[in-house]
């Protein structure tokens, strides 16, 4: 996200991650009338630096600050020159994520495991990831580099006795990353198709 002024602007990424540093940009705007020394001081979240200008052209610094290890919103504050003070907002989220979802098919079920790689910059070299439904375990042992702001997807068969219409507990967890809760394994069938085998209403009770 960036903060405009005329004739300064701070600039960062709209997300970032915890743990990485932060790239800020200050950009000095001559393009248009006004007046700005040949040089200016830049600060950022206490890192310093100098921005040199030129007539007719516009010219950046961009300055590495630390990383934060805490999630939300990051206010990223400037002082450049004697006077101006600018602000922009970084979205800091975790590194990495992983999901896991049912996945219902006409001769049996799975669980669908997504890694999101959320840092913008690196890619990232996952550790295995682990999953349980119920009573069953295993583990994707090469879920392989995914690049930077992308995601792995794979899903894996549950034993045949697995139940539809069923509630079980699930987790997956690779490295820090982890979800946990309770899925179901109940399809959704389109309307019209009749390939799904119906459901006695009265055998499995009515309320």
């Amino acid at each position: 996200m960036a903060v405009t002024g005329s004739p300064l602007s701070l600039s960062t990424a709209a997300q970032s991650v915890t743990g990485a540093d932060l790239k800020v940009t200050v950009t000095a705007d001559r393009t248009r009338a006004g007046a700005l020394p040949r040089r200016l001081p830049v600060t950022v979240d206490g890192v310093r630096g100098t921005l040199t200008t030129r007539p007719g052209t516009k010219t950046s610094l961009t300055l590495t600050v630390p990383a934060t290890g805490q999630t939300g919103v990051r206010d990223v504050d400037a002082s450049v020159g004697r006077q101006a003070r600018l602000r922009t907002t970084t979205k800091v989220v975790e590194p990495y994520t992983v999901t896991g979802r049912p996945d219902i098919r006409r001769n049996g079920a799975g669980l669908t495991v997504r890694l999101t790689n959320n840092d913008p910059e690196r890619a990232l070299a996952p550790a295995p990831v682990g999953w349980r439904v119920g009573p069953w375990t295993g583990t994707i042992a090469d879920p392989g580099p995914v690049p930077a702001g992308k995601s792995f997807e794979r899903t894996v068969e549950l034993p045949s006795g697995a139940q539809q219409f069923t509630s079980y507990a699930y987790s997956v967890t690779t490295g820090d990353a982890t979800e946990s809760g309770s899925l179901s394994l109940s399809p959704v069938e389109p309307a019209a198709d009749t390939t799904l085998a119906p459901v006695d209403l009265d055998s499995r009770g009515s309320g």
